[in-house]
């Protein structure tokens, strides 16, 4: 059985890489790293692009279905996303993987390498594909493995505009940070703060990037505990 879970992890995580639209980070939200929690987790979310241009503004409302086991985490995410330059509120979603590499409560530290990706309308016959990959890093704090998790995530993150059957492609890196916090009763709230930096690859405003590069969000999420599955 572990054999078939790491299987399929790591076949999620090859997959997440390509411009799947299935696969996602969700434009205008940081990249959180996947809860540790074993049991499904329902998150939702606030993100907001810091800019000192008003027209520059993004905000990010939305949420996220995590299923967390032993070995590995998935997560499908969606919301909606709006560039305040754009036509208004878009509807873009995805998913990801994290597959655990370096866990126990012993340890004072974490280690799992995640892949996401996601999609966003950006016009007429214009699509937005986000992909990224990166190790995710959590912090044991010593009494409260449980109760305390602040992390790091640096990424690789390539973005590919469709465009009336072209499309052009810009490679970045970013980096995002942050934690999350688990009340009683199954409740808790998390935090992050998320940059980016691209390659310009073209000046055709058709391409733009159209999203900040520096990025907070927040928000609640909600764990439904599953007997059985084991936890660190």
């Amino acid at each position: 059985m572990k054999r078939f879970f790491v299987a399929v992890a790591s076949f999620a995580l090859v997959s997440s890489l390509t411009s799947d639209p299935a696969a996602a980070q969700l434009p205008g939200n940081p990249v959180y790293a996947a809860l540790p929690s074993v049991g499904i987790t329902l998150s939702g979310d606030y993100g907001m692009g810091l800019v000192t241009d008003e027209s520059a503004r993004t905000d990010f409302f939305g949420g996220r279905l995590q299923l967390g086991l032993p070995a590995f985490s998935l997560w499908v995410s969606g919301g909606a996303y709006d560039s305040w330059t754009g036509p208004g509120m878009e509807i873009t979603m995805g998913g990801g993987v994290a597959l655990n590499v370096l866990k126990a409560r012993s340890l004072p530290v974490s280690l799992s390498l995640q892949a996401g990706g996601g999609t966003l309308p950006c016009g007429s016959g214009c699509t937005t594909i986000n992909a990224f990959a990166g190790p995710a890093l959590k912090l044991n704090v010593a009494g409260a493995v449980d109760i305390f998790h602040p992390w790091i995530m640096p990424r690789v993150h390539v973005t590919r505009f469709n465009v009336s059957g072209g499309y052009r492609d810009q490679v970045g890196f970013g980096g995002s940070g942050g934690f999350a916090v688990n009340l009683p009763f199954g409740l808790g709230i998390h935090g992050a703060i998320d940059f980016s930096i691209f390659e310009e690859t073209t000046s055709d405003a058709i391409f733009a990037e159209r999203r900040s590069p520096l990025v907070v969000g927040g928000g609640l999420h909600y764990l439904i505990s599953i007997p059985g599955l084991g936890g660190l």
